[in-house]
């Protein structure tokens, strides 16, 4: 039998998440290297995040993440995908939109085991869900 990540093995019947993406949040509240991870658990776009695409001339956007749209950063002011990340981090509620920086933030490493516990899910949910299949 395979082991399938602890989310999975919840009761669905406890209903919404009282707190979302708990492995995301274990990543930690640095910058994220979008190249080495993304957000993938947070599949239902619950949580926030501060964005950094060198195509917005530097600025940092407060986007959702959306697994299932091509650009997969959505802005909501905006209504528009922002392409480009490279870097994000989970958004505080002292984050404001459209900040712009004088120089492009500084990746910082994600917890390691809690990177690696994302990476394992994310390869169990791909499987699952058949997004590893061309269509």
């Amino acid at each position: 039998m395979t082991e399938t990540p602890y989310r999975s093995r919840v009761p669905t019947a406890m209903g919404p998440w009282p707190h979302p993406a708990p492995m995301v949040r274990a990543l930690g509240a640095g910058w994220m290297d979008a190249a080495q991870v993304q957000p993938w658990e947070d599949t239902d776009s619950r949580l926030r995040y501060v964005v950094y695409s060198p195509a917005y001339l530097g600025s940092l956007l407060v986007c959702r993440f959306d697994l299932f749209s091509p650009a997969r950063w959505w802005h909501e002011g905006m209504q528009v995908g922002v392409s480009g990340v490279t870097l994000w981090r989970l958004a505080v509620s002292a984050d404001q939109d459209f900040i712009e920086l004088d120089s492009a933030p500084v990746a910082t490493p994600p917890n390691a085991d809690a990177l690696a516990q994302l990476l394992h899910w994310w390869g169990w949910y791909r499987r699952h869900k058949g997004l590893d299949n061309p269509e």
